[in-house]
Parts: C-alpha cells; structure tokens; sequence
C-alpha cells in the first residue's frame, strides 16, 4: 500500500513539473537578456481591448496627477466620466505589419468630463498595445474640432501617434519574434512553444532596466508650462484696427496674428521699424483677456493690426488668412526675436522625430515658446501657440520602459483654458526614422527655439 501511494505521488508530482503553467529550466536562476524591442516583440500576441472601466481609470489617474500640478488646468474638484463614443482607427500607415492580421484595427474611445463647472473632454486608446490618454481637455468637446481646427489638427495627430505606436510593435514581431523565441529558447533550455511572456518574463533581464520581475506600471512625471497666460481671439477687441465691412463690423484678425501677437506680448518685445512707438504690455496682460475699452484695446489693436501689415494679412468677414511660414520669423525679427528654428512635418533631412520633441521640449524648459500651423487635406489651416509639455516615463506592466511626450497649445480661441489641454505627441518607444511612415507629425509647420535677441 504504502509503495502504491508512493508510485501515484510521483506520478502526480511529474505531472505538475511539466505544467504548462509553470516554466520549468535546467536553472531557476538562470536569465536572458534582450533588447527592449526585443521583449516587445513578443508581449502581444493576442492583444485586448480596454473595458471602459480600465480606459476611466487611466483618464482619473492623468487627471488626478494633473491636479496635483502647479498652474493645474484643472480645479480641485472630481470629475464624473461618460462614454459618449467609440469607434476603430484602421492601421493604414506605409509600413505594416506582413502578417495583416486581425489585431491591426486600434479601439478609441472618447469621454465627457464633467467636474460640476466645466465641461470638458477625452480621447483614449484602448487598445494594450498602447494603453494611454491621447487627449485630455478639461474644457471643451470633441464637436469643437468641427470649428477650431487647430484643436481638430492636435486631435488629429494624436490618433497618428497611437497608429504610429500600435503599427511599431507590428513591425517588431515580423521582424524580431522568431529571432527572440529561438533566443530565449536556447538560453533558458525550453521548447519553443514554451516560450510565452507571462511564463518567461522573470527569467529575463532587459539592457538599461534592472528588476524585470518586479515591475509594474511605475510613472514619474515632469511638467513644462504652460508659458502663456493669455487667452486672445480674433474678434473684438483684438481686431479693431482691422479693415470694416463685415455686417458683425470688423473682418477677422487672422489666427497667424493672433499667434505672434501673443508670443510678441509673452516677450514683450518692440518694433523695430518703429522705435517711436512703445507697445505697454502689461496693460494688455492685466487678465487673460483684455477688456473691450481703455488703453489695453487701443494697445492690443494697434499690435495685432501691425502684425497683419506685415504678414500681407488677407482680411475677410468669413476668416483672414496668412502664413505662417512665409512671415513668421520676420515678424518675429522686426520685433526684435530670433528666428525659430524651422520644421516641417514629413521632413528627415535634418532631424529624426525624437530628436526634434527633444528640441521641443529643451526650448519650452527655456521659456520659449513656439509657433505652430497645421492645414487639412483641404487646405484649412490654424496657427496656434505649443506653451507646454507634460514628460511621462512609464515601466509597464508588459513591455519596456518608455516616455511619452505630451505638449499643451494656446490655440487662440479666447476664454481662458477652453480646449488648452494635453494632446499626446510622441514617445520613445519606436524610430521614427525605421518605419517610414509620413503624417506623424501631419501638415504641421513649426517654429521651435524663438528667443529675445541679445
């Protein structure tokens, strides 16, 4: 009896060695290194969608750090949290995954924002793959990009950096999962089909990251801004000093002057071409917003007119257009500013995508602001102000470390912090410059760097 029930405790404890639960090596201690693409390429095989509850808990986690911020946003209050639309970006960049397989569509799900004051927005991508907040506005609403289509270009291209990520880990287990599979099989004596990340992934140490199996979804944040505290718009009385004949009066001012006004009233810089003539902006800065009477309108006026002179501002009642690229830096240099460095989405001559966010977010740590313009396919365009930058460095739970760029925008649409917000912009986890992937950074015209010449 007692060599029965020794025999069947064997037989159990064999059949519980070779679980397939349970990784069993040679060497319990033994350990691989890989790449940070590497261990990607094989985190996401059968990758799943967020539940709403999981895409609310990463809204109320981006918020409640946001609150916690200096110059927040947001108010002190709770925000309630409604789903109000759902939908699938289709991964239809230049460079896809061989395998097309039915993972490629992206889940995106947009909420309202409710903190009993303000209505506000965001945009998440459900997807595990890329598992973040794209957009957080805490005033506004998505049908806001029908009329502002500078928030329509920042939502726009947070979409693109989602696809853009999603389409990285595609390209990664086309390229590096067998490889990765034959690597750790090899090392840690397993077969082959053994090889799944949750049964692996303590045996394997990553190059720049220590305690692999430790890890959870550990995020440090850094905040730059937001620089600007003014909140203009093209109507009264901003425009008063432009031409007349609208039934409303005055035609528009044109967003290309709104956007150097308020970065010329950020310097508070002088005209050049008329050094008889002294701009006060610290009237025009008194609030967010400047009144409709007294010296802070004659002021605000005469400046956003003069701006117009000089970017040859073609004035209308249904909108007043100018570029940005042809007149920017000038009028930033009769105003006594250096030239931005230029930058224009699509191009790699000069500089990869992560180079140039670093760029981004080395001139906002120095206070200088910079320009924005971005146009759609039917060549509407905006100008608008890039004045901050949250830096997020995330360890996940599955994956490697990585940081993600997120940078907020005074679009020049007036009451202050309507649609100001955090719009996803990049990260680190892909090279930009391996994918060749155009629309990154879509239809956009920078300028970077601008400063007070000395």
């Amino acid at each position: 009896m007692k060599k029965a029930f020794l025999l069947l405790s064997l037989i159990i404890l064999y059949s519980c060695s070779n679980s397939t639960d349970t990784l069993t090596t040679d060497d319990s201690s033994e350990k691989v290194t890989l790449t940070a693409q590497e261990l990607l390429s094989i985190a996401y095989d059968n990758p799943k969608e967020l539940s709403e509850s999981e895409a609310i808990d990463l809204i109320t986690q981006f918020d409640s750090q946001e609150k916690l911020k200096i110059n927040s946003l947001r108010s002190s209050k709770p925000i309630s949290l409604k789903k109000t639309n759902q939908y699938y970006l289709k991964d239809n960049l230049k460079l896809r995954s061989s395998s097309n397989n039915e993972h490629s569509a992206i889940p995106i799900y947009e909420f309202e924002m409710n903190d009993g004051e303000n209505l506000g927005c965001a945009i998440v991508c459900a997807d595990e793959r890329y598992p973040e907040v794209l957009a957080f506005v805490p005033k506004g609403a998505i049908r806001d990009t029908v009329f502002n289509k500078g928030f329509a270009e920042m939502v726009s291209n947070c979409k693109e950096v989602a696809k853009n990520n999603v389409a990285y880990i595609d390209h990664l287990k086309d390229s590096l999962r067998d490889l990765t599979i034959n690597k750790i099989s090899k090392k840690l004596n397993i077969k082959k089909e053994d090889v799944k990340y949750d049964q692996v992934i303590h045996h394997i140490d990553v190059i720049g990251e220590s305690q692999l199996e430790t890890r959870a979804d550990k995020i440090t944040e850094k905040y730059i801004g937001p620089l600007t505290k003014t909140a203009w718009h093209q109507n009264a009385p901003y425009n008063n000093d432009c031409p007349t004949g609208c039934a409303s009066g005055h035609m528009y001012a044109g967003c290309v002057a709104i956007a150097l006004a308020q970065t010329i009233a950020y310097y508070e810089t002088q005209d050049s071409d008329n050094p008889s003539y002294f701009y006060d902006y610290p009237s025009m800065k008194n609030y967010s917003y400047v009144l409709d009477y007294g010296n802070s309108a004659v002021q605000v006026a005469k400046l956003v007119k003069r701006i117009g002179d000089i970017c040859h501002m073609q004035y209308g009642c249904g909108g007043s257009t100018s570029s940005l690229g042809d007149y920017g830096n000038k009028t930033l240099n009769i105003f006594n500013l250096n030239e931005g460095w230029k930058r224009i989405a699509g191009s790699r001559t000069e500089a990869s995508d992560l180079d140039f966010i670093e760029r981004m977010q080395l001139s906002l740590n120095r206070g200088r602001l910079i320009l924005m313009r971005g146009a759609n396919e039917d060549s509407e365009g905006h100008a608008w102000i890039i004045d901050g930058m949250k830096i997020v460095t995330k360890i996940p739970v599955r994956g490697a470390k990585e940081v993600h760029y997120y940078v907020t925008c005074n679009l020049g649409w007036g009451t202050p912090s309507s649609l100001s917000g955090y719009y996803a912009y990049g990260s680190t986890r892909y090279n930009p410059n391996a994918l060749f992937v155009e629309g990154f950074l879509r239809d956009q015209f920078l300028l970077i760097n601008i400063r007070v010449k000395e």
